[in-house]
């Protein structure tokens, strides 16, 4: 009885009752489980079994048509039986018959090949050993070879039957694989994400670099962590959830706050898939650090919010010259709702006579900006003047995409302006001298009056001192006067100054502290008038006041004289007739 050991391993009864019955090689459905345990059992049998096998003549069909070389050699290697398949490498069976393995291997794989005949004879049977195969042609393709050692009825070798399969496209797809594989991996190491591998727990199995980095463990400490342990608290059920949605949908997408190694919160992105790795399912979280984006954000929001609350009124254009964006301020400006702006012109908020100007300004804003007034035009059609601060958009790669223009009504500033220059030249053309000093007592203005009156030029009075207008007999007045200044907030009186040639000159002064929104002082206003001539006016006038007084106190002394003569005469006419009277007596007696 024949002892079909090995075979009856390999087969099972359906399949021993269809190799003995069938004759018909194109049925399906168990010619291709057939052909595979023939490739990997049917050479473990002796030649003997081989030849008596009932059905051996359907198994030499089915090796025929393999695609697998498949066939028998003796103790010395000499190749006793093969099937057709030979020929895809170039060469027929018949003339390989007889001649050794080694025809259709390598130079280069002959060693291996030798060893393997040694362990053939040691261990019965060599599995899936790589070669190099050798075309008639002279090209080398990749091979995989199974040996198994045949025995005689009494167990004695008797040769070896072979099974070689061409493994190109297998190392092209093990290339390409291990290609991707490198590609993957030096993707996942030089990542600028935070790729982390976690089983279906939760427990972290693998990360990147840039985890290590971004987080600030080691890989060794991040190979102890659960995902969990680099959440922030307040995220904890968005965690769990994030565990939930990528078990259950396979993804997962949100923004969360983790924790580095030192405790620091970390704003980030983090989206979620399930996959394969180690061929079992595991969770992969690829984290972004959005710190700095949501710094940016918040950053974007204040700028927005800074633009729609600004007086001025900001508004944006496109490279065509139409307008893309206004804020609140613009709009209350000129009078039209956003919607009437956006989309329009720039040149319909201009009157006619301003186009020309308003070209030149944007020629000028698109080689790096311009500043400068023009004339706008409201929906009522009333014109305004306007200040403009005007500016290019670039891209990322520095290209302008658009410009954008800051616009503030100067209708009070002109009228301001207006009133100031009106007083300026008041003050420029007053003959009492002003000047401004700050709270150092450091002149910042005069006007030429003042420059003048000193014998400087307006130029040369810039940053001098006010003491430095005070002879030292005048410091101690000046100083007693700036005290007032200080406490009181004024001060007017005379004061001597002296010129720029040393000469001292009167004047009278009136000093008024400066004082700033807060009430803090900022500096010093005097105004100053020049007294020489008044005071030589005075001394002239006291002069004569004191010739007058002279002449006053002569004509009392003469008219008293006057009048001690008049009363004397009054007596000597009283006492006249009397002695008129008498005289004719008196000579009338002298006579006698």
């Amino acid at each position: 009885m024949i002892k079909l050991r090995v075979v009856i391993g390999y087969f099972s009864i359906s399949e021993m009752e269809w190799l003995k019955k069938t004759k018909n090689l194109n049925d399906r459905n168990n010619y291709g489980g057939v052909k595979s345990k023939i490739y990997n059992g049917v050479h473990q049998m002796t030649n003997q079994e081989l030849k008596t096998l009932p059905s051996i003549s359907i198994i030499e069909d089915i090796m025929e048509g393999m695609v697998d070389v498949v066939g028998t050699s003796d103790m010395e290697g000499r190749i006793t039986q093969i099937n057709n398949a030979v020929e895809a490498w170039g060469y027929k069976k018949e003339d390989l018959i007889g001649k050794t393995v080694s025809e259709f291997i390598a130079m280069r794989s002959l060693p291996k090949l030798g060893d393997e005949r040694k362990r053939t004879l040691e261990m019965g049977a060599v599995r899936n050993l790589e070669l190099i195969g050798l075309r008639k042609a002279g090209s080398e393709f990749p091979v995989l070879v199974n040996v198994t050692l045949l025995r005689d009825s009494e167990g004695k070798p008797g040769g070896r039957i072979f099974a070689v399969r061409d493994i190109t496209e297998r190392k092209q797809a093990e290339g390409a694989l291990q290609e991707r594989e490198k590609q993957y991996r030096a993707i996942f190491n030089a990542a600028m994400d935070s790729f982390l591998i976690c089983d279906s727990g939760g427990n972290v199995v693998e990360v990147n670099p840039q985890a290590c980095k971004t987080y600030g463990y080691s890989y060794e400490e991040f190979m102890k962590l659960s995902s969990k342990e680099v959440v922030h608290p307040d995220y904890y059920p968005l965690f769990e959830q994030f565990l939930r949605d990528v078990q259950t949908t396979g993804e997962f997408h949100a923004e969360s706050v983790d924790v580095r190694k030192d405790g620091s919160p970390m704003n980030i992105e983090v989206r979620g898939r399930m996959f394969d790795y180690k061929s079992k399912p595991h969770l992969l979280a690829v984290v972004r650090d959005i710190t700095e984006r949501k710094k940016t954000e918040e950053k974007l929001k204040l700028f927005s919010h800074s633009v729609e609350s600004s007086v001025d009124g900001i508004a944006m254009g496109n490279l065509e010259g139409r307008i893309t964006y206004v804020n609140e301020a613009f709009v209350r400006m000129f009078g039209y709702s956003k919607e009437e702006l956006i989309g329009n012109e720039i040149a319909f908020i201009y009157p006619e006579d301003q186009i020309p100007e308003l070209e030149e300004a944007l020629k000028a804003t698109m080689k790096g900006g311009w500043v400068g007034e023009l004339v706008g035009k409201r929906k009522n059609g009333e014109l305004f003047p306007m200040a403009i601060s005007a500016s290019t958009v670039l891209d990322d790669k520095g290209e302008i995409i658009a410009h954008m223009a800051s616009h503030q009504d100067i209708t009070e500033r002109k009228r301001v302006e207006k009133e100031i220059r009106k007083l300026s030249s008041a003050v420029e053309q007053s003959i009492d001298g002003i000047a401004v000093g700050d709270i150092e007592l450091n002149l910042t203005y005069v006007n030429d009056a003042f420059a003048r009156m000193h014998g400087y030029s307006s130029e040369e009075m810039i940053g001098m001192k006010v003491g430095d207008l005070h002879t030292e007999e005048q410091i101690d007045e000046y100083g007693r006067c700036i005290n007032q200044i200080k406490t009181q907030g004024s001060w007017m009186g005379e004061i001597g100054h002296v010129k720029k040639d040393g000469t001292p000159f009167p004047t009278y002064m009136y000093f008024t502290l400066l004082k700033g929104d807060d009430g803090e002082p900022t500096g010093i206003l005097a105004v100053a008038r020049d007294i020489t001539e008044r005071k030589r006016v005075e001394a002239e006038l006291l002069k004569k006041g004191v010739e007058l007084q002279h002449q006053v106190i002569e004509r009392k002394r003469v008219e008293e004289v006057l009048e001690i003569t008049e009363r004397k005469c009054r007596d000597i006419a009283e006492f006249l007739p009397d002695l008129l009277s008498i005289l004719p007596k008196l000579w009338s007696h002298e006579l006698t």
